[in-house]
């Protein structure tokens, strides 16, 4: 250990406890960064935490959908509809949903940047990277979320459905 390291450690004894020690704080730029590396850490926490929050809304919301179109899908499975087609066509329902909801977020959040950047003097910096990764996720997390209702409604007894006309 150097001598300006040793110089700097103090120890002290508080009553027979064990010894505490204080150092030299670390460099300004050290702090820096371990705080942008934990801010980083707790948006990231965040985003996530969002993002299953709006899975389990829009998976609720197509549960609900696919609840009061009992009938229909009951009808059109009487009619010789496969499963398989009554999951696809709410695949696609689910996919344009999130797709939608991309747009009006991605239009937000431009708009929430441009506003901010005009209002505090800042050069806004949009980067197209993460426009495409927002549509990857939200098309991903919104095929995940409707995959139980769409299943559910493959599953629905087409004469259970139909006598509750």
């Amino acid at each position: 250990m150097s001598s300006k390291a040793q110089a700097g450690r103090f120890f002290v004894a508080f009553l027979g406890c064990p010894a505490y020690s204080a150092s030299i704080p670390p460099a300004p730029e050290t702090l820096k960064n371990a705080v942008d590396e934990q801010q980083k850490t707790l948006l990231i926490a965040m985003s996530l935490i969002t993002l299953v929050i709006g899975a389990v809304g829009t998976m609720n919301t197509f549960l609900v959908g696919v609840m009061e179109r009992r009938q229909e899908i009951g009808l059109r499975l009487a009619i010789g509809t496969k499963p398989a087609g009554i999951t696809l066509q709410l695949a696609i329902e689910t996919i344009i949903t999130s797709l939608l909801g991309y747009f009006a977020g991605v239009l937000f959040s431009i708009n929430a940047i441009a506003i901010l950047s005009l209002l505090n003097s800042w050069t806004p910096i949009i980067s197209p990277a993460v426009i495409g990764m927002g549509a990857g996720v939200g098309l991903a997390l919104g095929v995940l979320a409707g995959i139980y209702p769409a299943r559910k409604a493959a599953r629905i007894d087409p004469i259970e459905s139909l006598t509750r006309l």
